[in-house]
């Protein structure tokens, strides 16, 4: 993947009312699929409010389990297990979905956050996001390290209930979570006239003082440079012979972007510290056959 550094400061400016945030992880490495279930945990530094959750889908299976764990303890080390019940389960959800948990878990200080989540369905195989083992992290501002957990099973078979294991120097399971008080992101709309997609860089979301990350597909469509559209609001207009329009280009389209690459183009635009708000994007790649867009992203800048 090629990183680019740049700074369009209407951008910057146009981040102007907090939403939850993602904490950081690690980007996608592999996929690992199995009759077993993969994840991560950390100890809260804070209270913290868990409100979202999903899970990548590299694979595009299109169905996401996820099981969302309150402990008092950190898991033992793998062969030893601990048994655990989720405070929140869900499966068979599309996997493009962020999930709203139906009430928000609240973490002490010293609380263990689990989270175990893969791409399948309610019986066989599923599809495990693996990521680099041990990555920093951060949530509430302050720092925290994401540790490997697991269950040896599909946690869709029993609901999540299971014995858990840790195995820190591992691969994570990588599944999103989003906490009150700190930047989020949510694709939406599906355009019409093309594959190119546009993500937030798990490992650099939306936090104020630092680079927020934009990675950009090409789905293989020729392209020298990247328009990037700019609004506030989400819009859903299908536009004969163009495309899907995701977002109302209002303040600005940013030109002259870098090409897009195939395995993906990571664009970072540092955020000032006051930064905060909420923006909708949208990427329309220039100087090929028509104008392929992207997807739409609203991102929201949080601590």
């Amino acid at each position: 993947m090629t990183t680019m550094r740049i700074l369009p400061c209407l951008l910057v400016a146009a981040l102007g009312a907090a939403l939850p945030a993602q904490i950081p992880m690690s980007k996608y490495t592999n996929t690992f699929t199995s009759s077993l279930t993969r994840g991560f945990y950390f100890q809260a530094p804070t209270t913290l409010v868990l409100t979202h959750a999903q899970v990548p889908d590299e694979s595009n299976y299109g169905k996401q389990i996820i099981a969302i764990y309150k402990l008092t303890s950190s898991p033992p080390a793998y062969s030893s297990t601990m048994p655990v019940t989720p405070a929140a389960y869900i499966d068979e959800l599309p996997s493009a979905t962020r999930w709203q948990l139906p009430t928000p878990i609240t973490y002490n200080t010293g609380d263990w956050v689990a989270v175990l989540g893969a791409c399948g369905t309610t019986s066989g195989s599923v599809n495990n996001s693996y990521g680099a083992a041990q990555p920093a992290s951060e949530v509430a501002g302050m720092p925290i390290t994401l540790f490997r957990c697991g269950i040896q099973s599909n946690i869709a078979t029993t609901k999540g209930v299971g014995a858990m294991w840790s195995e820190n120097a591992g691969s994570i399971g990588r599944v999103r979570l989003t906490f009150a008080g700190g930047p989020q992101s949510l694709a939406h709309c599906t355009p019409s006239n093309g594959t190119a997609t546009l993500a937030l860089s798990d490992d650099k979301p939306a936090i104020a003082g630092k680079s927020l990350g934009l990675t950009i597909l090409s789905g293989g469509a020729a392209n020298t440079a990247v328009a990037l559209a700019i609004g506030i609001n989400q819009v859903n207009l299908p536009v004969p012979g163009f495309g899907t329009l995701c977002v109302n280009p209002i303040p600005l389209i940013v030109f002259g972007l870098p090409a897009a690459g195939t395995t993906g183009t990571e664009y970072l635009f540092p955020l000032s510290t006051s930064a905060s708000g909420i923006v909708n994007l949208q990427a329309g790649l220039l100087g090929g056959t028509g104008l392929p867009l992207t997807n739409g992203l609203e991102v929201g800048v949080g601590k």
